[in-house]
């Protein structure tokens, strides 16, 4: 704990603070930990690539390509601890935001093409689906979008096509002819998303609530009885 706490990464030593020895986010030396955070120089670097626009990569697609394009970057600074109030992470989360909310929310995609009649982004190009949604709801919620109704959308979304065994599949097709079984990965990011938030905030969707037993249970490939919805 001693290394941790003396690491000249203050990432390492405010979330050994916060979540190691349970100090609360207005505890002096959390707070001072997580000052430090915005200009350690990955991470100023890292800010210093963002467009002017508030996206990295190019400016019509924040997944693609993997890595470098609006995704990773927030994913990488919310869980380095970047405060959400940072004006870049509060634009680049908007930038997300606003290009989410144009899109498709079908699941299974639509077919691929490059575009719709109505000029629409690619299949390819759609965030709706359980690994990015999960990836990301979790980043938004960290930065303090937990209450936006554009995430709370993005966690309705993710209790609307959890799978009968209790998961989620980013391998897009219907259940029972194309997808089996949910997949560990594309489960665990949705997982990682409900984290973030407290119990009693997890949405409630035409009658059914997500429930963390049934997950767990297919993340873990428990293969007990279990209901997937309360």
């Amino acid at each position: 704990m001693t290394w941790l706490l003396g690491s000249e990464t203050p990432s390492i030593r405010y979330l050994t603070l916060r979540d190691l020895l349970g100090r609360p986010e207005n505890d002096p030396d959390v707070v001072a930990a997580r000052k430090r955070i915005p200009s350690w120089a990955p991470i100023e670097g890292l800010l210093a690539e963002q467009h002017a626009g508030g996206y990295w990569g190019e400016p019509e697609d924040v997944y693609w390509p993997k890595w470098r394009a609006t995704v990773w970057p927030l994913i990488l600074l919310a869980e380095m601890g970047v405060p959400g109030e940072l004006p870049a992470v509060k634009q680049s989360c908007e930038y997300f935001l606003g290009m989410m909310d144009t899109q498709d929310r079908s699941w299974p995609p639509p077919a691929s093409s490059e575009n719709d009649a109505q000029g629409q982004w690619p299949t390819w190009r759609s965030v709706w689906e359980p690994c990015v949604t999960g990836n990301m709801a979790r980043t938004l919620a960290v930065f303090g979008f937990g209450e936006d109704r554009r995430v709370r959308e993005m966690f309705e979304w993710l209790v609307r096509h959890q799978l009968p065994d209790g998961g989620w599949n980013c391998e897009p097709g219907p259940w029972g002819k194309e997808v089996y079984h949910s997949s560990f990965m594309s489960t665990i990011e949705p997982l990682w998303a409900f984290s973030a938030l407290p119990s009693q905030k997890w949405p409630k969707v035409e009658g059914r609530r997500w429930n963390e037993d049934v997950s767990l249970c297919s993340c873990t490939g428990c293969t007990r009885a279990t209901r997937r919805a309360e």
